[in-house]
This record gives structure tokens, sequence and C-alpha cells, in this order.
């Protein structure tokens, strides 16, 4: 169970993060915990495959809604591969001379792609798109500077204009690419698909083994890009949103 700082902060609300091994405890342990620490909301993102924590997940008693499926992807890029360059681009580091361009280009994409928080009855009046874009984007601006961590732009070395932008954490010998996008104007170009193939890249010539992306279920058209360059199924996650507004 870990404390959520960018989603308590844009929220106003104490939120949590736990992966379901949590549930494992005793029930009056886990009631203790979060009467004790003022729990607002806990989030849960729980592997498919583990039938006991989603049933110890809905013995609780605690209003529980579902909040969506996440495929989780992995990519070997040990081996250099050769594909399609659609548009000249490159990923360029962000810095904090560009912490203004960054924040604009994640509000415009998770405008419309929320965490699923605002959605959900118990919370709807509680949370809005807007702060959950603002956590979002706390959260990517924080990763700039940081050891083993960044964001990079998709710079279009012809148009001389950032396309879009992705984020990374270098663990052990994976790359994981938590958020992604582009801008509005080009969002149903080839540019995703480039910037793809950049991240790709940029795994071979540092020498990182692996690359690893989440995405929702629902996400149709990210599926199919994730698909189509090789990458595998690594697990499915489920996610759940605990509520605890009656103290």
């Amino acid at each position: 169970m870990e404390f959520s700082f960018f989603e308590s902060d844009a929220f106003g609300l104490n939120v949590y993060r736990d992966d379901g091994r949590f549930l494992e405890k005793p029930t009056h342990e886990f009631s203790k915990f979060i009467e004790e620490n003022k729990i607002d909301i806990i989030r849960f993102s729980i592997d498919a495959k583990r039938a006991d924590l989603l049933e110890l997940l809905n013995s609780i008693n605690y209003p529980i809604s579902f909040n969506g499926t996440i495929i989780n992807y992995s990519k070997n890029t040990k081996v250099k591969e050769i594909a399609e360059d659609f548009y000249p681009c490159e990923l360029v580091d962000c810095n904090t001379k560009n912490i203004d361009e960054l924040a604009g280009m994640v509000e415009q994409v998770f405008a419309q792609q929320s965490l699923g928080y605002s959605s959900i009855n118990t919370i709807k009046n509680k949370v809005t798109i807007q702060s959950e874009t603002k956590a979002i984007r706390n959260f990517i601006v924080s990763l700039i500077g940081k050891e083993n961590a960044g964001v990079q732009f998709l710079y279009d070395t012809n148009l001389k204009q950032n396309m879009g932008f992705a984020t990374y954490s270098i663990i052990e010998n994976y790359a994981f690419r938590a958020y992604a996008g582009i801008i509005d104007s080009y969002r149903n170009s080839k540019y995703y698909e480039q910037l793809i193939l950049n991240m790709i890249r940029y795994n071979f010539e540092k020498n990182i083994a692996f690359i690893k992306f989440g995405v929702k279920a629902t996400n149709i058209p990210m599926v199919n890009k994730y698909n189509r360059v090789g990458c595998i199924v690594e697990s499915i996650n489920q996610t759940f949103i605990l509520t605890n507004f009656k103290k």
C-alpha cells in the first residue's frame, strides 16, 4: 500500500494505491489501516490471474467500483530492428526550460483520457477530469531531471517542432514508459508509430534490454499499435476503486 502524492494533492483527498497484496491481511487490520490513516480512496491494480485476491476484494465491507483493465506489454530491444520512418523524428530530452510546453501538451492529450475516478458514482462529485489531468501533469513534470527517469519530446527535424512526448523510468534492465501522447492536430497521423519506433531505438542505443508499456484494454488503436511492433502481453491487470467517505 503506497500513498499517492500527486493524486492526493490534485484531488484534495487521501489517496493510496495497492497491487492487491494488502488484501491478504486480516480484515480487521485492513479496516484499521484505512480508518487510522483516514484514507478516502484506494486504487487497486490486481493481476487478473490472481482470483484469490479478486475474491478477497469482493468480500471487504467498503464500496468497490471496477475501474478498467490494463494490458501490460513488453518488448525485447536487444536486437536492432529495421522499420519504416514515416517522418524524420528523434527523441530529445525535456528540461526545465520546456516545462510550460510540456504541461500544455499533457493537458491537451489527457483532457479526454481521464484516470477514471470522475466517472465513478461515489467519487464524481469530489474528483473532476480537470483534477485528474492536474495529477498526471504534475507527476510527469516531476520526472524532469531525475536520475534514471525523465521526459522526452518527439521532435520532427523537418518541421522543427515537438509533436509529442513520452515519460521513462529505467528500472534494472528495462525502460518503463508510463505516459505518452501526440498533440491533437497530429494525433490521427503516424506520429505515434514514430514515437514507439524511436522509444525502441532509444533502448537499443542505450543497451537497455526491454521496454514496457501499459495501455487500457478499451484503447483499441493503441493495442493494435503495440501488437504491430511485436510487443507481447506480459500480464493483464484489473483495476478497482475503493471509497471510504462515511467517516
